[in-house]
Parts: C-alpha cells; structure tokens; sequence
C-alpha cells in the first residue's frame, strides 16, 4: 500500500537535523548541572574552611591614661585618668587595684605636678583565701562586700577589683563602683586639696521686751 510520505521519513536531513539539536540540548543540560553541582561544592566547602571573621575587642577593659599639658611657669603638668567601659572613673576612691596593678591618686606637688590616678610599677600578688566565706548569693547579687586586699574570698568574679578609701576597702564590680562610694558617703576626691575651713559661730539674741 502507498502512503504518502511525510516531512519526518522523507526529508532524511531534517531528521539528522532534530537528532544532532536533542543530543546538543541533552549536552547542555548536563554541562549547566555539572557546573551547578561545582559551584554548590565550592560554596559548601568554601564555608567550612573559611576563616572565622575578626571580632572586635569588648569594650569593658580598664585603660589607664596619661595626658600632658605644657605650662610657661614650670614642667609639663600631667595627669592620671582611669577609663571603664570608655567612661572616666570618678575618683572615690584613693587606691584602685586593677589585676595586678595598683593605682593611688597622686595630689601634685612643686616637684611632681603629677595629679590623679598613677600606676605602681610593682606587681601586687592577688591570691584568695580558700578559708573565707565563697561569694554566693546576696554577696554577688549586690556587687561588693567589705575586705582587705588579703581577704579575696572564693568565687569572687576575675574582673572584681579592690578598692581603698580611709578605712572603706572593698572588693567590687566595676560597674557598682559608685553604688559603693554613695553606700557609705564619699565624695570624689578634691583634686586641689583645700585647707580645712573653721566655722565660727555667733549668738547675737534680744532678751526682753521692749516697750
């Protein structure tokens, strides 16, 4: 029987054509899924060998600073500034111990102009007494209790540090240092020390009447 030939068994051509243009897409399908599936690889392990990003310092460290200022009349004026958190530590107290090292406010004299907060270069040794009361509780809850240097009781927190000031010493939080200080009155510390003042009292009165 004759059929009349169609476009697909007559043209021999065209059917090369469609054949060569399905392998072609086939190819290429898989080409794209190759470098998809690279690309995913590299993306994957290129997060798990990166380096991990650079934090940035807290900012809760203590810094002790030094500031000069030239004086016609005599030596450079210099002064000793200690920093928390980048704010300025308001001088309650006369002895600070920071660590190891021990700060004393320093009033300038003719010699030394030196005035405020003044390292000392000697290491103070810090050791807790494993005998004394560990800080718990209400202790850690208020941020401070009352002790001499050698008295570091168990528990307390690294970043504590010491204070002194006449016959208050203390251990404490940086961040209570002047929950402390308004606890028991002070005042911060005159940088210009004045000569005490003497209060004189008069009574003047009128006795009588006056008529």
């Amino acid at each position: 029987m004759w059929t009349f030939p169609t476009r697909k068994n007559y043209f021999p051509r065209d059917r090369a054509r469609e054949h060569h243009s399905g392998a072609s897409g086939r190819m290429r399908a898989r080409l794209i899924g190759a470098v998809g599936t690279l690309f995913l690889v590299g993306f994957v392990a290129g997060c798990a060998t990166a380096p991990e990003p650079v934090r940035e310092e807290p900012a809760d460290r203590w810094v002790h600073e030094i500031r000069e200022r030239s004086r016609r009349d005599g030596p450079e004026e210099r002064t000793g500034t200690l920093f928390y958190r980048r704010s300025v530590v308001t001088p309650y107290f006369s002895t600070v111990v920071i660590g190891k090292t021990r700060y004393s406010y320093i009033y300038p004299t003719d010699d030394d102009p030196f005035r405020g907060y003044r390292a000392d270069p000697a290491p103070v040794p810090i050791e807790t007494d494993k005998e004394l009361e560990a800080v718990e509780g209400r202790s850690r809850r208020r941020g401070y209790y009352l002790a001499e240097l050698e008295e570091r009781r168990p528990n307390t927190p690294n970043d504590w540090v010491w204070v002194e000031r006449g016959n208050i010493r203390a251990w404490v939080r940086p961040g209570m240092l002047e929950d402390l200080a308004d606890r028991y009155a002070l005042y911060p510390i005159d940088p210009e020390p004045r000569a005490p003042v003497r209060m004189r009292i008069e009574f003047r009165g009128t006795f009588g009447v006056r008529r």
